[in-house]
């Protein structure tokens, strides 16, 4: 009675801790952080109301427009209006998440808090990220299914991506490619996990992304040039500029096929372990550290899948959508400002696993459940 009682107090302090992050995200959208930081949101505003104050851009923009008008019951006119009302309404909606897990370890809480502050810093507010945030709420959803198969559930978020892809962000498509990819992948290796290691579950999804480029680049050469000279394009407008700091610049310039093959893991190391922000700026500091524990969670759900133990098939579905993000991230980001936006928005999927047992639990909890495990498993149950 004592441990559930303690529990659900711990519970209950970091709901309320939640919403004191969410204030500390409010008042550095509104006190702290320039409007360089909502360029976009700030457009899409001014194209909800018609106020005219910033150009009308096509695209994307027009389709979370169209959507913020639709939905703008309450008359709102500010980005900051948007940013309060969709705060208070979405953090409540994943604080409600809490009530339905264990005990979470001291990390994970306090990245869940770092997690909230991000959140409504740069999602909770009118743009194109809570858009995507919505998308893949619709994943996680997707995923959660009770009595679906695992092939239904994996078609829906197939399904979802490819919808997204359509009709807002076409980089989707690729997203939905690698998710099957990848879960295929993953589905031989759980059938051979005894005989396989980390590194050689990273080489083979090295060399899946490997021959993804090559085939891309000789079947489709207009979508693979597209697809590796992204970054280099969007970041071309912006040499020079202040709001450039941050850029992802590719180590070797280029769009050529063996240029691109040694780049792509070299941003991948870069966007997963950002350490090189040191000698940009001390302001960096909390997004390292940010970026870092994202990178130590999502290696500790890769050990735990292949020591093999019990893993729900909601943690396994929610990593590889997670790791299709990734590999497709991986291209495109032209700065960390950017990735991290991007990366937030994906948060109702990766926090499936992030804020697991996997993730979290200590070694005697592990080892206890471990034991609890197989003594279910020999009485048969």
């Amino acid at each position: 009675m004592i441990n559930s009682i303690s529990l659900k107090q711990r519970k209950l302090v970091l709901v309320i801790l939640s919403f004191v992050a969410l204030v500390l995200g409010k008042i550095a959208v509104v006190y702290i952080l320039p409007t360089k930081y909502y360029y976009d949101n700030l457009r899409i505003n001014s194209m909800v109301v018609g106020s005219g104050s910033m150009k009308a851009w096509g695209g994307s923009y027009v389709v979370a427009a169209n959507i913020f008008r639709s939905i703008n019951y309450l008359g709102l006119t500010t980005m900051y209006e948007w940013s309060l009302v969709l705060g208070v309404l979405l953090t409540t909606a994943i604080v409600v998440f809490l009530f339905f897990k264990s005990e979470l370890s001291l990390l994970q809480e306090l990245f869940w808090l770092a997690c909230i502050v991000l959140l409504n810093i740069y999602i909770f507010t009118i743009g194109k990220d809570v858009i995507q945030f919505f998308f893949f709420y619709l994943v996680l959803l997707a995923i959660l299914i009770p009595n679906v198969s695992i092939g239904m559930r994996v078609s829906l978020v197939a399904i979802i991506f490819i919808i997204e892809g359509l009709s807002f962000r076409s980089y989707f498509m690729l997203v939905a490619v690698f998710f099957i990819g990848i879960h295929f992948l993953l589905k031989y290796f759980h059938s051979k996990m005894d005989k396989v290691s980390i590194l050689q579950l990273a080489l083979t999804v090295v060399v899946f992304v490997y021959f993804f480029l090559i085939v891309s680049s000789i079947v489709f050469p207009a979508e693979y040039q597209s697809i590796v000279g992204s970054r280099a394009n969007a970041n071309s407008a912006r040499e020079g500029s202040a709001d450039a700091k941050s850029a992802i610049i590719n180590l070797i310039p280029g769009n050529g096929l063996l240029i691109s093959l040694i780049n792509y893991p070299i941003s991948a190391i870069r966007m997963m372990i950002p350490i090189e922000l040191l000698f940009r700026g001390v302001s960096y500091i909390p997004f390292i550290i940010f970026q870092i524990l994202i990178t130590v969670f999502y290696l500790r759900i890769i050990v735990a899948f292949v020591m093999k133990p019990y893993i729900k098939t909601e943690y396994i579905l929610s990593f590889e959508v997670f790791t299709a993000f990734l590999l497709v991230s991986f291209f495109f980001e032209p700065d960390f400002g950017s990735w991290v936006r991007h990366e937030m928005a994906a948060f109702p999927v990766f926090q499936s696993f992030v804020f697991s047992s996997y993730c979290g639990l200590d070694k005697m909890q592990k080892t206890k459940r471990f034991e609890t495990r197989i003594a279910v498993q020999r009485r048969g149950i």
